[in-house]
């Protein structure tokens, strides 16, 4: 018998339809980057996702408040829901920003940022899906410390981009457009690691 109470395992059953939400999102994030401009059609559903995972954070914010029993620390469930929320609202920015700075090109860096996100957040969706059985499954630490390792990758990928930019100097509009978007594109991954970092924590604190 599962020694996860009926109370406790409501948390892990929001927190997982929440990953779950993030990966839909990310696969329309990959296609909205990968097939940019063909894929003006993805910025609606991208903002749709974003409302979808408010909904779904207020919705474990509220069963917090009435809640006594919680499966860890509640402000770290807060926490992680908060962080999990961040990724789509950046995926979702970065898709608003994509129009409204009348993008025409993709970037190689930007492609390369977003396939390194995608992977970080398949990591998060195999820790999430698995946090009921934390103490005993191992691949929980493993998936969390797998994003801390492509967000290092992101950071060199994003440093060198800027670089890139900062040399066309004839074309200013066009660089400030791209630090904008690639700036966004690195607060996406960073966000990754926070939400990865947040679980490592829980980890330790409960081992």
């Amino acid at each position: 018998m599962s020694r996860i109470s009926r109370r406790e395992d409501v948390f892990y059953t929001m927190l997982k339809d929440l990953s779950t939400r993030i990966t839909l999102a990310t696969e329309d994030y990959s296609k909205l980057i990968t097939t940019w401009p063909d894929s003006k059609d993805t910025v609606e559903v991208m903002r749709a996702h974003e409302e979808a995972s408010d909904v779904l954070v207020g919705e474990i914010l509220t069963e917090l408040e009435t809640s006594f029993i919680t499966p860890f620390d509640r402000q770290d469930i807060e926490f992680l829901a908060r962080a999990l929320d961040s990724i789509v609202d950046e995926m979702e920015g970065i898709s608003a920003r994509l129009v409204l700075f009348d993008v025409h090109d993709m970037l190689p860096a930007a492609k390369r940022m977003c396939e390194l996100t995608c992977q970080a957040t398949a990591d998060l969706n195999e820790s999430v899906q698995r946090l009921p059985n934390f103490k005993k499954d191992p691949e929980v630490k493993r998936h969390a410390r797998n994003v801390g390792a492509l967000e290092d990758e992101g950071d060199i990928v994003y440093r060198n981009a800027l670089g890139d930019l900062f040399h066309d100097f004839e074309h200013t509009i066009h660089v400030v457009k791209w630090t904008r978007l690639l700036d966004s594109m690195e607060n996406c991954l960073d966000n990754c690691q926070t939400s990865a970092n947040i679980i490592s924590g829980i980890l330790t604190k409960n081992a």
